[in-house]
């Protein structure tokens, strides 16, 4: 009975540091509600589908939930936050090594319009993804304000242009989220 003390009580310790551990993550501001947030994932690959078809289909999908009684409003993402994409290595033209800079590795998604609306994500500067930034129009980006404090911290990111992974395109910056 004497040797299980010891170990009841670091076990005891334990969990509860972890139980605190879980409270103050629920404190941590994320700069979206995923509390109000529904995903749905769907996976096109293993169908042959092409891209006007899985348009249609999301488009399709997309009437149908907004008529549901309680929701709000429907985007659609490549992925979604904290699930994201690896975007891969970060170019700014005119600047040397970005590495120092960062303190994790850019991560990138494709949005809907109403993306960040939905999610509950503040635009703090500039403006969020329009129907007019599609297919063909100049590639735009929409940062968090932690990029932007790392990587433009004395001035505006808006209007200035990277390039992200091995996009041959410059993405520029239209707006910055909380």
């Amino acid at each position: 009975l004497l040797p299980q003390t010891p170990l009841s009580v670091v076990l005891l310790v334990g969990a509860g540091l972890f139980l605190r551990s879980l409270h103050q993550l629920r404190s941590i501001d994320l700069g979206m509600q995923p509390d109000r947030v529904v995903v749905v994932s769907a996976e096109y690959a293993n169908v042959g589908w092409k891209s006007p078809e899985i348009n249609a289909f999301a488009e399709r999908a997309a009437q149908r939930l907004r008529a549901v009684p309680g929701v709000e409003g429907v985007a659609f993402a490549e992925s979604v936050p904290f699930y994201s994409l690896g975007g891969g290595s970060l170019r700014i033209p005119g600047r040397d090594s970005l590495v120092a800079a960062l303190s994790s590795t850019p991560r990138k998604s494709v949005v809907s319009p109403e993306f960040f609306e939905v999610m509950g994500m503040r635009v703090v500067q500039g403006r969020g993804i329009t129907a007019g930034d599609v297919k063909g129009a100049p590639l735009v980006a929409v940062i968090n304000e932690t990029m932007k404090a790392q990587l433009w911290p004395d001035g505006s990111a808006m209007g200035d242009c990277f390039f992200i992974g091995s996009a041959p395109q410059c993405f520029t910056v239209v707006g910055v989220v909380h």
